[in-house]
């Protein structure tokens, strides 16, 4: 089977605006593209269940070339890659987008960017932002210096409070809407 038709029978046939896909970016020290290895054991660990290569499986991961699909059941999310900083800010617009300190600091550090994007979220925001926490949760590393929501304008730097928060989120207790 090829992408094409691959990708045809997983996404939506139409999109209203409002149901775009919803986002987490995990902003990056150094460009890193996550294999379908380390993507299936994330999976395998947010879900607590197998992502497997079997054709009628439900959980899988799916890379070609520079092309990234998740399958978690009824969810499709798709990985996006930059290598260099997320949004081109000067510091004061750096000030005027993020006022805290701790976090101005924590964007400063990236170079680089992975995008996490929720394709058939169906405006179901709370689980749709649930399912993209939960992956994210473990996929961040020392090589991540925040998560990012671009649809909330939230950004949570790593350090102690970005586990919570992104537990706190997949648990659907600290809801996100959009902004």
């Amino acid at each position: 089977m090829g992408l094409r038709s691959f990708l045809s029978k997983l996404l939506p046939k139409s999109k209203k605006s409002e149901e775009l896909p919803v986002s987490m970016v995990l902003l990056l020290r150094q460009p890193h593209f996550f294999t379908d290895s380390e993507l299936r054991t994330a999976g395998e660990r947010a879900w607590q269940t197998a992502f497997t290569e079997a054709e009628d499986s439900k959980y899988f991961v799916v890379q070609r070339q520079t092309v990234t699909l998740l399958k978690a059941g009824p969810s499709l999310l798709s990985l996006l890659y930059g290598s260099r900083p997320y949004l081109d800010l000067d510091d004061k617009a750096l000030r005027t987008f993020l006022p805290d300190s701790a976090r101005q600091k924590a964007w400063k550090m990236h170079d680089a960017w992975c995008a996490v994007d929720h394709v058939n979220a169906n405006g179901d925001l709370p689980r749709a932002y649930s399912e993209l926490a939960k992956l994210v949760a473990e996929m961040a590393d020392q090589n991540c210096t925040a998560v990012y929501v671009p649809g909330a304008k939230i950004l949570i730097p790593n350090g102690d409070l970005l586990g919570p928060a992104l537990q706190q989120i997949a648990s659907g207790s600290l809801p996100i809407t959009h902004n």
